[in-house]
């Protein structure tokens, strides 16, 4: 039987969610892979009041009972924020909600917290007790944002290969995890942070994670939101619009788009490549720069 590749889309964690898987049974693992996105938003989103991270949130200190997948998001949250230098930081998000980050981009759901959150700049008041439980200190709160996207297609890879997939890419609203099973290798576009319909640059992948965020790609209603990469200061300031990272997983990938994002364009990609990375970013001015490793790629 020749195997087939099937492409299905959704939207899903606020974004477009599309899954291509090649094999024999692609059809069903592409729809399962769909399914499992749905569900994991179930338990990530702070917009959906049942979820594990609207749980957490407005626990007032108290430990609470969460799903193993997000168990293993919180200790992605907190490993990402100690490998960036705290660049990725998913606990300013009362720092968002004062800006009014506070609705769904596809609905009308809105975040809550506990009154008397405020932001951290670091996750020691993140507490994973080992019979399961999640216990947030100290009034700190968690935002999973893009980090949550990039894990969740990092996980539905590893199931549709798991499954049998020969091959499989889940894109999250540009956070895509892949893997052609051959020394074949996806084109990748990556799209100006200026305008979606530009494609600055393409890389060549067979296995691993992208990631690619900008201070202004958030759109509600058709109208563009104000930059939602905060630091402890505000919103980011540093000459850098956009940036996409190529990584293992897709999860690391976004975390450090956020280090490329925040820090100075030189200090960030020289950082990026010392840690085996590869990064473009495209600066306010719109020049492009990139590690060697980038460069590579897109040959």
């Amino acid at each position: 039987m020749t195997a087939t590749t099937t492409r299905v889309d959704r939207t899903l964690m606020g974004v477009r969610c599309t899954v291509t898987v090649s094999g024999d049974s692609s059809s069903v693992i592409a729809h399962h892979c769909l399914d499992s996105v749905a569900r994991l938003e179930q338990l990530w989103s702070r917009f959906i009041p049942t979820s594990d991270i609207s749980q957490l949130n407005n626990a007032k200190g108290q430990p609470v009972w969460v799903a193993k997948q997000t168990t293993l998001l919180v200790s992605y949250l907190i490993a990402a924020h100690t490998e960036t230098y705290g660049c990725f930081n998913p606990a300013l998000l009362p720092m968002q909600l004062a800006e009014g980050d506070t609705r769904s981009l596809i609905d009308d759901h809105f975040t809550s917290v506990s009154a008397g959150s405020q932001p951290f700049g670091d996750l020691s008041n993140v507490e994973i007790h080992s019979d399961g439980r999640v216990q947030l200190h100290n009034g700190i709160t968690l935002d999973a944002g893009g980090l949550a996207k990039g894990l969740a297609a990092d996980v539905v890879a590893a199931e549709a290969l798991a499954s049998g997939a020969q091959g499989v890419c889940i894109n999250i609203g540009g956070d895509m995890a892949i893997s052609t099973g051959s020394e074949e290798a996806w084109r990748v576009d990556i799209a100006s942070p200026f305008d979606p319909e530009v494609v600055v640059d393409s890389v060549n992948i067979s296995q691993g994670g992208v990631a690619t965020s900008a201070i202004n790609a958030r759109y509600r209603n058709g109208s563009q939101l104000p930059n939602h990469i905060f630091t402890l200061s505000g919103a980011s300031t540093s000459p850098t619009a956009g940036a996409t990272v190529l990584a293992s997983h897709a999860a690391w990938a976004e975390a450090w788009t956020k280090y490329a994002i925040i820090k100075e364009p030189d200090e960030a990609l020289a950082t990026i490549a010392k840690k085996g990375l590869a990064a473009l970013i495209v600066l306010r001015d719109g020049s492009i720069r990139s590690t060697d490793s980038w460069k590579e790629l897109a040959q």
